[in-house]
């Protein structure tokens, strides 16, 4: 090609900005032959081939892994590569097909060419919690305010971006709370902070999906009755280049009716209004008029 591809050193391999570059192009070249094969032999209305998705660990883990099999079982042609991953800022050029995450989609996602654009489906929002341990509470007590949170201990979520979560906002019909807790303990893994959580070494606040079950066992208290959170949003992000793709056409559908079962929704979910458009994110009809 004339250009290095790759950075090769004594520990390993990896891609240099150009190799980047002509991989993404690659693979999207496979993707538009893939498709043209499918529409030659006719099996638009059949879901096969292997579907490389990625998926936030605290759905992913709660509710989508679980309900996998029972996909699949529908779809004996299809075959998924899952990938469970906090970061999804890379998913395209990782080669992923469709990315499940738990926040808002960032509009640099899909990078340059023709998997530039990317399409979002909302899905559901998980509502937050606070919680501690029973143990916790018996040894430091209630929290009465949000603002009370300052005199405790709180575990916070480190972000991808290696930022901590630790402004944590409350709302009580027109009241408002934005405080910033100062974490005893920040860990950037979740069911790792949960446990320590268990533990009781401090206050969790995490979506919903993260603790409900927690919270129906009793093994976790839920504070600060009477206020809540904003919602974060679940969705399902892919690039508008695939959006014919037959296998993830039906794996989106999969995940849209598993969020709208009423247990889920009663579980963690809530609707989320007013979904923001991103410059180069398109908000998608519904998958099934997709045409």
């Amino acid at each position: 090609m004339g250009v290095p591809l790759f950075h090769r050193t004594t520990r390993g391999v990896a891609l240099t900005e150009d190799g980047r570059a002509f991989y993404s192009r690659c693979r999207e070249i496979f993707a538009q032959l893939e498709q043209a094969q499918e529409d030659l032999i006719g099996t638009r209305q059949v879901a096969q081939g292997r579907l490389r998705v990625m998926l936030h660990p605290g759905p992913g883990r709660a509710l989508i892994v679980p309900a996998i099999p029972d996909f699949l079982r529908k779809h004996p042609g299809l075959r998924l590569d899952v990938n469970l991953d906090y970061d999804a800022s890379d998913f395209v050029a990782r080669g992923m097909d469709v990315c499940v995450l738990l926040g808002e989609p960032s509009a640099t996602w899909g990078g340059h060419g023709p998997r530039g654009n990317l399409i979002s489906v909302r899905l559901s929002g998980s509502r937050m919690l606070t919680c501690a341990a029973p143990a916790y509470i018996g040894n430091r007590g209630k929290v009465r305010d949000p603002l009370d949170l300052l005199k405790h201990d709180c575990l916070a979520m480190v972000a991808a971006d290696g930022t901590v979560s630790n402004r944590w906002r409350f709302e009580r019909g027109p009241q408002r709370r934005d405080v910033e807790v100062q974490p005893l303990l920040a860990v950037n893994d979740g069911p790792a902070l949960v446990n320590a959580g268990l533990a009781g070494q401090g206050i969790l606040h995490l979506p919903a999906i993260n603790l409900a079950p927690r919270v129906a066992r009793g093994e976790l208290v839920q504070l600060l009755s009477g206020w809540h959170s904003p919602a974060s949003p679940i969705t399902a992000v892919f690039s508008e280049s695939s959006r014919k793709l037959v296998r993830l056409r039906v794996f989106v559908q999969f995940l849209e009716g598993l969020f709208q079962d009423q247990g889920v929704r009663r579980a963690f979910a809530v609707p989320i209004e007013g979904w923001p458009i991103k410059r180069a994110i398109k908000r998608a009809r519904p998958v099934s008029e997709i045409p």
